[in-house]
């Protein structure tokens, strides 16, 4: 049965942080290359979006990249001449964040 936060959380991601084909596809092809199921929730990759955009960055660093999805958030908030570094120690995971990065047009 669905708790009040339950629907609170799903509320929210409706009005605020729909997430688009490139982003299913990005979630799909972490699956896909069975990479930890640990990606941020769309509402907080919107919430990243919006403060990198706020705060008028032009450069943004991500320590442990996984398989793209959050970078691919924050560099939606990015300038068009801003920057994602994003490190990710993990040869494998660092490929496909590579191929999904390309996904989203940001490779």
């Amino acid at each position: 049965m669905p708790t009040y936060d339950d629907n609170l959380e799903g509320y929210l991601r409706e009005l605020f942080a729909v997430e688009d084909d490139v982003l299913i596809a990005i979630r799909e092809n972490i699956a896909a290359h069975r990479l930890p199921q640990m990606t941020i929730k769309p509402e907080e990759g919107r919430f990243l979006e919006f403060i990198v955009a706020a705060s008028g960055v032009r450069l943004a660093l991500e320590i442990g990249t996984l398989g793209g999805y959050s970078g691919t958030w924050i560099a939606r908030g990015l300038p068009d001449e801003g920057r994602l570094i994003t490190i990710e120690e993990d040869p494998e995971r660092a490929a496909v964040a590579e191929e999904n990065f390309r996904l989203a047009g940001f490779a």
